[in-house]
Parts: structure tokens; C-alpha cells; sequence
């Protein structure tokens, strides 16, 4: 968690991680409907998170609770917990002011594709809803990292091989979205080719200048 982040968002964090765990553990996997999220939500008055705060202030904040949402979806087993995620993620990005992106790493894209199967397979058409609507809206940014600013000299070992974990579930992006091999190969061609320009650039580079563009990202799956 960064140090910048003031107590109050420190708050908000954690409110977030009890939204989503009182979610989750009242919930159970019959009925995991949005409208039970929104009475929890309701109960601690989360639409006061973004007021009284001046615009500069809210992006880092925003990103560290899509963060957490991130966390219970990618992260849990539970289902409702991985829901509470979604949830989470969605609430944040129609209610925040600034209109921050969800950053998506390639191992994050891995994680969704088999959350996506899991409720289509549970025929859960609520959740799937919600999902096709962040997506619609471009709510996603396919990135290499998750931190919108990255140091090269500190690069991660996740960071520097991630055109590498293609291979690893190419054959779960098949079965699931009817992609051919020919599509994933080029999707490996544009994440090696952004790797290879982004290590050009000394020091910290800000990955919001359209490193990968979510137009391009879907032409490519569709």
C-alpha cells in the first residue's frame, strides 16, 4: 500500500475488504445478486468515499481500492468472495469521479477467463451481466503490470517474462472463447513488442499513454 495514501484512504481500503468479506459470508452461493452487494454497500454509506476530497487526490486512492477488488477476484476461492469482487469493481468504477481504468496483467486475463467460464458454466447471468457491462463501457486496460507507473530497474520476474505465460493457457482461451491459434500468436507478438519498446524508456514510464489501447485489445479477440 503506498505510503502517500492518508489515513482516511487507508479507511476506505479496509471498508472495502469488510464490504466484501460481510458480502461473502452472509451470501450464500443461491443468491449472490447484486442487490444484496448494495445493501451492504449502503450500510457503511460508501457513496461519501469520493466527496469533500480535491480531484488530484482520488486517482491513487481509486486505484488501490480497484486493487482490492481485484484481490478477492483473483485471489479467493470462495465464489461469493470472487462475486464480491466483481461487484466491488463495478460499484467503484460507476461511482468514482475520476474514470480511472481497471489495469488487467496477462496472468490477471488468465484469472478472469476461468472466472467467466466458472459462471457461465453455474448459468449465473446476473454476474456475467455486470461483467459485459465494465467491458462495454471500456472499463478494462490490458497492461503489463498492475501499477500505473513502473521503474524498469525494478522490474518484477511476473513483469519481464509476461509474453512468455501465453503458452501456458492457450489451450483454456481456445476451448472457452473459440480463438484461433493465429489470434493468440499475434496477442503474443503485440505483448512482446510492448515489452521491447517500454524497456527502451529510462527510469519510470506512465502506462495510461495508450500502452495497450482497449480497442486494439478486443479487435484481437474478436
Amino acid at each position: 500500500m503506498p505510503e502517500s495514501l492518508s489515513s482516511f484512504h487507508v479507511k476506505w481500503i479496509q471498508h472495502c475488504h469488510q464490504l466484501i468479506k460481510s458480502f461473502s459470508n452472509t451470501t450464500s452461493n443461491t443468491c449472490l445478486s447484486f442487490r444484496d452487494f448494495e445493501s451492504h454497500w449502503k450500510c457503511v454509506n460508501f457513496k461519501l468515499m469520493f466527496c469533500e476530497h480535491n480531484i488530484e487526490e482520488l486517482p491513487p486512492l481509486v486505484n488501490e481500492l480497484f486493487s482490492v477488488g481485484k484481490h478477492f477476484l483473483f485471489l479467493q476461492h470462495s465464489l461469493a468472495s470472487k462475486i464480491g469482487g466483481l461487484y466491488l469493481l463495478y460499484a467503484l468504477y460507476f461511482t468514482q469521479l475520476t474514470r480511472n481504468k481497471i489495469r488487467l496483467t496477462l496472468s490477471e486475463l488468465k484469472g478472469l477467463v476461468v472466472f467467466l467460464d466458472e459462471l457461465n458454466q453455474r448459468n449465473m447471468c446476473e454476474q456475467q451481466f455486470i461483467f459485459c457491462k465494465l467491458f462495454l463501457e471500456k472499463a478494462f486496460v490490458f497492461a503489463l503490470t498492475s501499477n500505473q507507473f513502473v521503474n524498469q530497474k525494478h522490474q518484477s520476474e511476473e513483469d519481464a517474462d509476461i509474453g512468455n505465460l501465453l503458452d501456458s493457457y492457450k489451450h483454456g482461451l481456445l476451448q472457452s472463447h473459440g480463438l484461433s491459434a493465429d489470434e493468440l500468436d499475434n496477442l503474443d507478438k503485440r505483448l512482446n513488442k510492448y515489452q521491447e519498446i517500454k524497456s527502451q524508456i529510462p527510469g519510470f514510464c506512465n502506462s495510461t499513454s495508450k500502452s495497450a489501447d482497449t480497442d486494439d485489445f478486443v479487435s484481437e479477440f474478436q
